[in-house]
């Protein structure tokens, strides 16, 4: 922007676009780029040079931050107050001013905090095999089984770290719309000028389609993302294993289902490992790795090294009803629909668990999930764990009547083009009209994070992971 680079280049054309520059600069009108920064506006000149402008412009970062942060992280509005003050300070003053701001802020839980997770994520990024086992082979080249909103996302993943991958599924609208999502992410990048034009192309042409198997021949690693049946599941690995190397990894990316049943269709289960991504796929960096009973040190070391090289942060799970976030998170969510049950409110719910610090609150997240998955789900853990697990008789009256969240636009909130705007108040007629009950901010939060903390208590117990860190990076 300031005009100090001529020009970006990607590293193997550096050379040649460098002799290219200076062949450029030695012609008689050549002029280097001047910068795209645009000048002040008059309104913007008139709020950096008054005390009123800049007072104003403070308070609204403030304002800003606060909506964000929510207070939970005090650095950030020092931060403004250190700039605000600053700029009536000398450099020394300036200096003294930060370092006692460093020394109070540093020693803070909230620092003391982010500093253990920082630790603890990149300990989980770094170790560098699962549990001492090497691989079957690197991963040079992949596929995905479905090109839904996750097959895409998960191409994306592979054409981004310029990894070939095959999409596969049985029509090519299908494909269509598999591509589209991989290039909808590639788009929002080159908007941003992560990427230019020349590199979205070629990330693209990563990707390849494919209305058989015969083009997974040659593939290292298989990942299906079919629909979360157990049926449809076991089939497709039956369809395809036929088709691939003895050490290609098939990685099936369920939410809840068993590996070890889905495994049991193969002929070679010990190749065949849960890989359950998050949606959005290309933002959510965590990766549960679900090894099934018959599953293979070797497979599972496989993916995660792949879940590595993909950037994202492997947890190894053990195949349990659930597995680990949605065992902990669904406890969680159904506790919230049952206060909605008791006769509280949407809203009241949210906003006393985004106070407390969660990023989202319970209604929102449903929404976001998708109201038929949660339910999916919820009556999976039922089967395993029975009564305990019981979920609440509100959750299926609302996917009964048509809401389905944020995929349909229709779910605990009201969408206005898209985007969520207030709770939807015709969910309360689906309440008990006699069910009023005003709970408090502690008592909603103590009630939904207590059954997050009873169930991976449980989850340790039965050696879902094998340590503590684990669930802490996994529900970080």
């Amino acid at each position: 922007r300031m005009g100090l680079v001529d020009k970006v280049v990607p590293f193997e054309y550096l050379l040649a676009q460098s002799v290219d520059v200076l062949k450029k600069c030695g012609e008689k009108n050549y002029q280097r780029p001047k910068g795209l920064r645009k000048k002040l506006s008059a309104q913007d000149r008139i709020l950096e040079s008054s005390s009123y402008g800049k007072n104003f412009m403070f308070n609204k970062a403030e304002e800003m931050l606060i909506e964000k942060t929510r207070g939970h992280y005090p650095a950030t509005s020092r931060v403004i107050q250190i700039m605000k003050e600053g700029m009536a300070l000398d450099l020394d003053g300036g200096l003294a001013l930060e370092a006692a701001s460093l020394g109070e802020m540093a020693v803070t839980d909230e620092c003391k905090n982010l500093i253990s997770v920082f630790y603890l994520l990149e300990k989980l990024k770094k170790e560098p095999t699962f549990a001492g086992v090497s691989l079957y082979e690197p991963i040079e080249k992949a596929a995905t089984l479905g090109a839904g909103v996750m097959g895409g996302g998960i191409a994306q993943l592979f054409a981004n770290m310029d990894v070939p991958v095959v999409m596969k599924d049985i029509n090519n609208n299908a494909l269509g719309h598999g591509l589209k999502s991989a290039a909808a992410i590639f788009g929002e990048n080159l908007k941003k000028r992560i990427i230019d034009q020349r590199e979205f192309d070629l990330k693209m042409d990563n990707i390849s389609t494919t209305l058989d198997y015969d083009k997974l021949k040659n593939v290292d690693v298989v990942i299906e993302a079919v629909v979360e049946k157990m049926e449809v599941k076991k089939a497709v690995l039956a369809e395809c294993e036929p088709f691939l190397k003895k050490e290609s990894v098939f990685a099936t990316n369920t939410s809840s289902l068993s590996i070890t049943e889905i495994a049991s269709a193969a002929k070679n289960p010990e190749m065949v490992v849960g890989m359950h991504f998050f949606n959005p796929v290309h933002k959510m960096p965590l990766v549960e790795v679900i090894r099934g009973e018959k599953t293979s040190d070797e497979a599972t070391a496989t993916i995660v090294a792949l879940t590595r090289k993909l950037g994202k942060t492997p947890v190894v799970v053990k195949d349990k009803e659930g597995f680990l976030v949605n065992r902990l998170l669904m406890p969680y969510l159904n506790e919230a629909v049952l206060m909605l049950e008791e006769g509280g409110a949407i809203e009241e719910v949210d906003k006393a668990l985004l106070d407390f610090g969660m990023p989202m609150g319970c209604f929102i997240l449903l929404d976001e999930i998708g109201l038929d998955i949660g339910w999916h789900v919820a009556k999976v853990l039922e089967g395993a764990f029975g009564e305990r697990m019981e979920p609440a008789g509100l959750m299926k009256k609302v996917l009964d009547s048509g809401r389905l969240g944020k995929k349909n636009f229709k779910g605990y909130y009201c969408y206005t083009k898209g985007k969520r705007s207030v709770a939807d108040k015709s969910v309360q007629s689906l309440v008990d009209q006699n069910a009023e009950k005003h709970l408090s901010s502690d008592e909603i939060v103590e009630r939904c994070i207590y059954l997050m903390i009873n169930e991976a208590a449980l989850c340790l117990e039965e050696k879902v992971v094998e340590k503590s860190e684990y669930v802490d990076a996994g529900m970080v």
